[in-house]
């Protein structure tokens, strides 16, 4: 093989690389969900990964020049990010989400909570784990055998405007493209008018981890409602503080309502019979107070978005279909 054709088939090897690191790293997480390493992600959720995958390749390129650094920073990164999500999902049957960055302030008492166990789910998962370590360095490394510097200055130009190009298309807001990125990729418009699950691995594992991440903080995002005008809601607030009395004597509140979760009325079951009362203090709390009986906006989990309708009148529909509004947006 000639020289020119040696050079042309390493750049193509080190511009390649992003794809079997998104690969790699899709592969590993559907083995955590089923003990196989295999894909069930559909293309187009894959050609959304790889975009932004690329999207991040090619702006760290346009910085450094040079391939390697673009592919050690994905590849570092990634299998950190797979690593974390089999803690998360160990504990909490749920993956990692972009909003969870927001929270790594208050990281202090989650290892606090998770420090007996933690080596327990790390062993569980060691051959998994060292079968990622020796896949992801390889490509690294593979990487850096490869590296290829782009040293003509319009072709940096040419990457800088690609990588561009893709941060406007991906993350921009545009209500349009935001409107048909979620009915064409992640069938927005075809789901059910109930669609809840207790954990949302069901939506990862249907559209890919890093596409459903970016599903995820898509479908977090409240559009402006039609007629929507601060300048009304100001001046109403203001109105209600001008009428606001500070020595209205409020008394004892008279309103107490509980919200049990573990409890559901056994009695409603016709195929049971009992011979004695089998909830009498409920029904004592009953006779005492107004009792009725309400539909439910979820059921099988996600009960907080029930408490959200319940205490402020709100529909949780005016949100999205499969996420815990009180949780993600309040």
């Amino acid at each position: 093989m000639s020289k020119q054709n040696r050079t042309l088939l390493k750049e193509i090897i080190a511009f390649i690389i992003p794809i079997f690191l998104l690969l790699g790293f899709e592969a590993f997480f559907y083995y955590i969900l089923f003990n196989i390493l295999v894909l069930f992600i559909k293309l187009r959720s894959f050609i959304v990964g790889l975009l932004i995958i690329y999207c991040v390749f090619l702006s760290i390129l346009s910085i450094t020049k040079e391939t390697k650094y673009p592919i050690l920073i994905l590849g570092v990164f990634l299998l950190l990010l797979s690593f974390i999500s089999q803690i998360k999902i160990a504990y909490m049957q749920e993956p990692i989400y972009i909003s969870d960055i927001l929270f790594l302030k208050n990281s202090g008492s989650l290892t606090k909570l998770i420090s007996g166990t933690i080596w327990g789910v790390i062993k569980e998962f060691a051959v998994f784990e060292i079968l990622e370590i020796i896949y992801f360095t390889f490509l690294i490394v593979l990487g850096f055998k490869t590296n290829t510097e782009i040293k003509d200055k319009s072709s940096r130009t040419m990457i800088a405007i690609i990588s561009i190009f893709l941060i406007v298309l991906l993350f921009v807001p545009m209500k349009f493209k935001t409107e048909y990125i979620l009915n064409n990729v992640f069938d927005y418009n075809k789901r059910k008018s109930y669609k809840a699950t207790t954990t949302n691995l069901e939506y990862y594992d249907k559209y890919g981890y890093i596409c459903a991440m970016y599903g995820q903080m898509l479908e977090s995002k409240i559009n402006k409602p039609k007629g929507y005008n601060e300048d009304i809601l100001n001046n109403a607030l203001i109105e209600a503080n001008n009428n606001l009395n500070v020595n209205k004597t409020l008394g004892k509140p008279n309103i107490i309502v509980i919200f049990s979760e573990a409890f559901w009325d056994i009695e409603k079951q016709n195929d049971i019979k009992f011979d004695k009362e089998v909830t009498s203090n409920f029904n004592k709390l009953k006779e005492k107070g107004i009792f009725f009986e309400m539909l439910s906006p979820a059921y099988g989990g996600l009960s907080s978005n029930v408490s959200f309708e319940f205490l402020t009148g709100r529909k949780y529909a005016v949100f999205w279909t499969i996420l815990c509004a009180i949780y993600a947006v309040i």
